[in-house]
């Protein structure tokens, strides 16, 4: 077994939830702080780094309470230590039965200050907006909550270490790249806003209803490929359910394919399972559906643009 496969599973092995349970699209701030710049101590291998991230996202999960779901990694990406190439695990993690996002809020915040982590809250624009905290400190290079009232996410970045990302990913120790984080060149952050509505709206159209803004577009910050701060914007779109679920998702999977959009199928657990839909790249970094017979949401990620997230933020955007 390669050392990235022993990595990936280590994580499931140990994650606390004991059923695969339904996310909702909310990628959200989770993509948004991928990071690739980071330092670590020269003592540190690519498997010490992995078992420390997946130790604190555990324990953070664990003061949390709740079944949370392995969303993504570990995922191996390329970081700079001491002038020189390395590697740094992603890790995301989930949970939909969220209960007070603002005292969870709290609850992470004081739980990472007590662990040394430097910690900054913040919440989304809009009329609902969203309450998060970010934080930066061993063993993470970064860590983001992010408290939606539909879903809690939960992204890390393990600190640097010396190694080769791409012979990690050889080993199969790395899922597609996240276009948020790993996009070459300048993207205009109006350009990107524009994308995200766009591949969304259009979403909205094709299933026909009547749909209302839930959230959005709403910066968080990203990391662009050239290890540089940028800003991403989410936007969410909701209406009532509609009668044939399957169908629907059947629809935007073709509508999103031919938008140059990798589709994922998945569904929630239970005699009544929830049907939902995942796309990542095209026109945004990550799209989601969720065809809740009781209620349908859209969800759009932009790429990283330009910009500064928090003076974006507190500009109201």
């Amino acid at each position: 077994m390669t050392r990235a496969r022993r990595a990936a599973t280590s994580w499931t092995g140990r994650r606390r939830t004991s059923s695969v349970r339904l996310a909702s699209p909310v990628v959200l701030a989770a993509v948004a702080v991928l990071v690739t710049g980071c330092t670590g101590g020269p003592e540190e291998t690519p498997e010490g780094a992995l078992d420390r991230v997946i130790d604190f996202v555990d324990d953070t999960t664990a003061a949390l309470g709740g079944e949370w779901t392995l969303r993504s990694g570990p995922s191996v990406r390329e970081c700079s230590t001491g002038g020189r190439s390395g590697t740094s695990w992603v890790v995301i993690t989930d949970r939909t039965d969220t209960a007070d996002p603002r005292t969870d809020t709290t609850t992470v915040d004081e739980f990472w200050q007590a662990r040394g982590l430097t910690t900054e809250p913040y919440e989304t624009g809009g009329a609902s907006p969203i309450p998060g905290v970010r934080a930066v400190g061993s063993p993470t290079t970064r860590v983001d909550f992010y408290g939606d009232p539909r879903e809690y996410t939960i992204t890390a970045v393990s600190e640097c270490t010396p190694g080769n990302a791409e012979e990690l990913r050889g080993d199969g120790g790395s899922e597609a790249p996240e276009r948020a984080s790993a996009g070459a060149g300048s993207v205009d952050p109006d350009d990107a806003r524009e994308a995200v509505v766009g591949v969304v709206d259009r979403s909205t159209e094709a299933l026909d209803g009547d749909w209302e803004v839930y959230s959005g577009p709403a910066v968080q910050a990203c990391t662009q490929g050239d290890g540089a701060d940028g800003a991403a914007f989410v936007y969410i779109t909701t209406r009532p359910g509609g009668s044939d679920p399957a169908s629907d998702v059947a629809v935007l999977e073709d509508l999103w394919q031919g938008e140059g959009v990798t589709t994922e199928r998945s569904q929630s657990g239970g005699s009544d399972p929830t049907l939902r839909l995942r796309g990542l790249g095209g026109p945004s970094t990550s799209l989601g559906f969720t065809a809740d017979p009781e209620r349908y949401t859209v969800t759009g990620l932009s790429e990283c643009a330009d910009g500064n997230a928090s003076e974006m933020q507190g500009d109201g955007e």
